[in-house]
């Protein structure tokens, strides 16, 4: 047990007599029991309470506990850095950098992930959350950013960071041995915002993507997955209408939370081959007449 310092209790307590006092450390040394210890704790309270009762200050030093006389006394003091053997080692020359060395190296340096997460929030308007989550892995940053240069940066990390990330995290593949490349992305996202493919339905094309490698465009095609035309998706609507006649009247009576049941049952007649606003806003316009 060698080496115990002064303990909080007793600190706390001489504080609370003693605004200024002590403010340096006494350390008791060679404790072999843990009774040794508290009467050497206790004498050692009794020693600085004498000092601090006095006016005097508790020196900086290491302390001895006789356990044969119950009392303790100094072994040595340490008041300087140097009493802790600081020292300069002789041995070793001194090295003297240049700022111009300095700035070199500075200057071979990479990008640092909290650089890099600054410049993520500020360059392409992400949240600090999703800015620290791609700039945790350099690899994962630098995908992200070849995805926002051909596509919308927020949705790109919105994909990255969600769907993409989390097929990563589930099958232990890293992004550099992921199949779905920053084209298959951003080409995904680009089908979204066009309105050629659902979001529920992407992240089914993503799926397929991310085991074969194929282009989004190919997988859609391939398993029907493209959103409905405008015709076909409003005669869905009226069947889906026909189909749950009071719920269309309560929503027509005011009642505004029956509207994603009915979106919800358009959505699963088109097996999310569907743009879930497209589908309110068909639904409104039924509902109100027009």
């Amino acid at each position: 047990m060698a080496g115990i310092a002064l303990n909080c209790c007793a600190q706390g307590h001489l504080r609370a007599r003693f605004p200024k006092g002590p403010s340096s450390r006494a350390r008791i040394k060679n404790m072999n029991s843990f009774r040794f210890v508290e009467r050497g704790l206790a004498r050692e309270l009794e020693r600085q309470q004498q000092i601090l009762e006095g006016g005097g200050r508790v020196a900086q030093a290491t302390m001895h506990y006789d356990p044969e006389t119950d009392e303790v006394h100094e072994l040595r003091s340490k008041e300087y850095a140097h009493d802790y053997r600081y020292f300069p080692e002789p041995d070793l020359l001194p090295l003297e950098l240049t700022a111009a060395w300095v700035q070199q190296i500075k200057s071979r340096l990479p990008e640092l992930p909290e650089e890099k997460k600054a410049r993520f929030v500020e360059q392409y308007g992400l949240s600090e959350y999703d800015a620290g989550v791609l700039t945790a892995d350099s690899e994962l940053a630098s995908f992200y950013e070849e995805v926002a240069a051909k596509a919308d940066p927020k949705q790109a990390a919105n994909w990255t960071t969600g769907e993409l990330r989390a097929r990563l995290n589930e099958t232990g593949v890293s992004i550099t041995e992921s199949k779905v490349t920053s084209g298959h992305l951003a080409g995904l996202i680009g089908l979204v915002e066009s309105g050629a493919v659902s979001r529920s339905a992407a992240k089914d094309v993503l799926g397929i993507v991310f085991e074969t490698g194929d282009s989004p465009s190919a997988v859609v095609e391939r398993e029907g997955l493209a959103s409905l035309g405008g015709d076909e998706l409003s005669g869905m609507v009226d069947e889906v209408l026909t189909a749950n006649p009071d719920e269309a009247e309560r929503v027509r009576a005011g009642d505004k939370k029956v509207v994603g049941f009915l979106v919800g049952q358009v959505m699963r007649a088109t097996r999310g081959n569907a743009d879930g606003g497209r589908v309110r806003q068909l639904l409104a316009e039924k509902l109100n007449g027009q």
